[in-house]
């Protein structure tokens, strides 16, 4: 039998799948002829469908080299190549095989796919345009060129890729999915759920690859904040057979986005359960980790698992218990910014500042510009008063902020700057990072109430400072004209204040389960007329609430002293003093001026009837007291220089602060000594119940506010127990208040238009008794007759305030600043 017959037998012999007795023969033509080049390719072929690369490789470059022109050898060459994950060498045979054949799309396709996978994606991109030149249609290449531009963060290019192959081929859920990714990457999430519900839609998607697109969609459900609709999808994927480690810790977001802490904590630690008896030797195989329902656990999930975990942990209020969580997260991904970020936030809320900023410098360290840890870092050295170790990251705070970067939270950045453009900048950065505008669900109806409605949104009712000053005005609403809901996301702390503030609204709602979509929509449904947000930008605020717009219209009042920077907030309650209508520029809200000051005050405050000794309350015997019983984080070195040297001018004299911090305390007399003081004229109070903390107050003398923050709740409560308050008039709203509260005092003479007024008028006091005394005699004799403390004289201001508002906007008119006249 001659050689062509030989390998014509051996041919039909492996058409046949007698792949033994081929490989015989074709061996036999080898030994009797090295040189038969198709012999040597079939033996290559063979053995490479048996797994044995090796033989393969010998046979096929044996072929190679007899034809090196043969396209069919290279390509076969690079099939194998490609089996090995030797794309380089794929690509170089693919190549060889394209310039033989230049007009053979399928193998060109095939040259760019190991190009690709090789990482010559540049080259790969050019290969796949050669072969959408020779083949306009082919999808294949237009999905290839999608995917390599995602490997090169090329999103926006790689979705023009797909969609072109979606064109010619609309019904294939796999570039539905792989468009879908791509639009996540760029931050459309609505556009990816469409695309995620294609491939969804799709008959050519298995049970698998549906329940893939499930666990997507409901992915960028939660970035919508859909957090229900993503619940649902997570466990339709979950029935459908994905199990993977990512829905497992996406899915607890999820449910303590929901307010269901406690389900996801359930969720993680089943997770850890697994993961545990499948790990025996902990951290030390993180790379390596568990198998959980096929997919692998890796140190980084493990990270996320621990983080998710924190979080529900933090919103349960367990700081503790969060912070061991996240100290977790990060040994086993060392690198993670977030999981430093998340222990500053608990060490931070835990009191334990040094360490919170030491947290806050390591999340900088790992990304520079991660969002609003510059500001969070500032916040706690100034809860510290450890001012020099702000040094030039002060400046460079503010020059972030003006350009519009994520750097500082709203509510601590009034302490940082007392100008009003810079704190509009920072409030706006911050809505549109947090609580962009959503869906609105009040969309123009018009309600036919006999009485308006007004729902008051906060998570202080109860024994909290903004209860003190507003629960007498809840009950003197007028309640022919008003009906009055509280909507309490907070503690449901029993006390005698609690049970006062529930009898002081017609409907009190216990609102705290609720997501704000949830309690926007409870909002809608009690066809509220007037949301008044008593919290804004401080600890536990909802805005996002106010971001869907559930009542015509929308209010901001006492809570935040400062622009919420966004438009579904229609109005900001304020004075002639803390919003001056040239202000109007740096507030997004439209100003309402109420008549006296701004702010409400309970006159059945209770103080005890008791004044301790000035040997109790840690004061000398004698000599003048000054005394700032503000938050020790409104204290600045320039503030306190000026305290310092009136220690040094009137002899004597103390200065007796509240004791926050042991930091604190010690760094401020670190401080005075550096100033020249003995450190021992410093006096600290520690906290104590209001009735007993406002009697002690009248052991001082005089109160000095701070700038560019000023006392607000302290200093109303100075004045209610006859302390003088001065104050230097600031430029921004938490910079005026206590010029508003003395002027509704009647005590305008306490009022300064600068540091160096303020620093001569102290002076002038201290070292003037009468005149002290005649100042702290009209203030004792004239305060049940003020504006400031006449709650009902509020009352009727703010609602001929609240019939403006609902009448401009009953008549189609659209917010506008007013004045509502004494």
């Amino acid at each position: 039998m001659s050689t062509q017959d030989k390998l014509q037998k051996a041919a039909q012999l492996f058409q046949k799948g007698a792949l033994e007795q081929a490989e015989a023969l074709y061996r036999e033509i080898v030994q009797q002829d090295p040189g038969e080049s198709q012999a040597h390719y079939a033996l290559g072929v063979i053995a490479h469908k048996r797994g044995l690369s090796h033989d393969a490789l010998v046979h096929l470059h044996q072929a190679v080299a007899l034809q090196p022109r043969h396209a069919q050898f290279h390509r076969a060459t690079a099939g194998v190549y490609m089996a090995l994950d030797a794309f380089a060498q794929a690509a170089d045979h693919y190549a060889q095989a394209a310039d033989i054949n230049p007009t053979d799309a399928g193998g060109i396709y095939k040259l760019g796919i190991a190009r690709a996978q090789a990482g010559q994606h540049a080259q790969a991109l050019a290969t796949f345009s050669r072969v959408l030149q020779l083949s306009r249609n082919h999808v294949e290449a237009h999905v290839a060129s999608g995917n390599t531009l995602a490997m090169m963060q090329q999103f926006r290019e790689a979705v023009a890729a797909y969609d072109q192959a979606l064109r010619l081929d609309g019904a294939n859920g796999a570039v539905w999915m792989r468009k879908g990714v791509a639009l996540q990457h760029l931050g459309e999430h609505a556009a990816a759920l469409q695309a995620f519900q294609h491939a969804m839609a799709q008959p050519s998607m298995d049970q698998t690859r549906r329940a893939e697109a499930a666990f997507h969609c409901a992915n960028a459900c939660y970035e919508l904040q859909a957090y229900t609709q993503a619940l649902g999808l997570y466990e339709q994927a979950m029935q459908n057979g994905y199990l993977a480690p990512e829905l497992v810790v996406n899915l607890s977001v999820v449910l303590v986005c929901l307010h269901r802490q406690q389900d996801a904590i359930g969720l993680l630690e089943d997770f850890f359960a697994f993961t545990h008896r499948h790990t025996a030797a902990g951290h030390a195989q993180a790379g390596r980790g568990p198998q959980w329902h096929g997919g692998n656990v890796s140190a980084q999930m493990m990270a996320n698992a621990f983080g998710a975990r924190g979080l529900a942990l933090q919103e349960l209020g367990h700081a503790q218990a969060a912070l061991h969580d996240y100290e977790e997260a990060a040994k086993w991904d060392p690198g993670s910014a977030d999981a430093c970020f998340n222990q500053g936030q608990m060490l931070r809320k835990l009191g334990r500042y040094g360490e919170a900023a030491a947290a806050y410098d390591r999340t900088l360290a790992l990304q520079l510009d991660y969002p609003y840890a510059p500001g969070y870092r500032a916040h706690a050295l100034r809860l510290m008063c450890q001012w020099e170790a702000l040094g030039e990251s002060h400046q460079a705070l503010l020059e972030q902020v003006r350009a519009g970067q994520a750097a500082a939270a709203p509510f601590l950045f009034l302490s940082e700057s007392g100008s009003a453009p810079d704190q509009l900048a920072c409030a706006r950065r911050f809505a549109m990072d947090k609580y962009p505008q959503g869906m609105p669900l009040w969309r123009g109806e018009a309600y036919a109430h006999s009485r308006i409605r007004v729902a008051y949104l906060s998570a202080d009712l109860y024994d909290h400072a903004t209860a003190y000053l507003m629960a007498e005005l809840f009950e003197r609403h007028d309640r022919s004209r008003f009906e009055l809901y509280a909507f309490s996301y907070g503690p449901q702390q029993a006390s005698p204040m609690r049970e006062r503030l529930m009898r002081g609204f017609e409907h009190f709602k216990e609102v705290a389960h609720l997501t704000d979509q949830q309690m926007a929509e409870q909002l809608r449904a009690c066809e509220i007329d007037i949301l008044v947000d008593l919290k804004g930008y401080t600890a536990d605020g909802r805005p996002g609430v106010l971001a869907l717009r559930p009542a015509p219209v929308q209010v901001s009042y006492l809570g935040y002293p400062g622009t919420l920077g966004v438009e579904y907030v229609d109005y900001i309650l304020g004075d002639a003093v803390v919003t001056p209508f040239e202000h109007a520029a740096y507030y997004t809200e439209k100003i309402v001026q109420l008549p006296g000051s701004y702010q409400v005050n309970d006159r059945q405050r209770a103080v005890a009837p008791e004044t301790p000794s000035r040997a109790a309350a840690g004061l000398p015997a004698e000599g003048f007291v000054f005394c700032c019983f503000n938050n020790n984080y409104k204290i600045t070195p320039g503030v306190f220089d000026i305290w310092m040297r009136l220690l040094a001018r009137v002899e004597g004299s103390v200065l007796w602060l509240l004791q926050d911090n042991d930091e604190a305390a010690a760094n401020l007399r670190k401080e005075a000594a550096a100033r020249g003081l003995d450190p021992t004229r410093l006096v600290f109070a520690a906290r104590m119940g209001l009735p007993e903390h406002l009697a002690r107050q009248r052991l001082a003398d005089l109160f000095l506010d701070t700038l560019p923050y000023n006392a607000h709740t302290t200093c109303s409560d100075a004045l209610w127990v006859g302390l003088p308050v001065l104050t230097c008039l600031g430029h921004s709203f938490a910079g005026r208040v206590a010029a508003s509260l003395l002027r509704a005092a009647d005590m305008p003479e306490l009022i300064c238009e600068d540091l160096a007024a303020y620093e001569a008028r102290a002076l002038q006091l201290a070292t003037h008794p009468e005149e002290l005394r005649g100042l702290r005699t009209r203030l004792e004799q004239g305060r049940l007759g003020c504006a400031l403390f006449d709650t009902d004289r509020f009352r009727r201001g703010l609602e001929q305030a609240f019939q403006v508002m609902h009448a401009r906007q009953r008549d189609g008119m659209a917010p506008e600043a007013f004045r509502v006249p004494a």
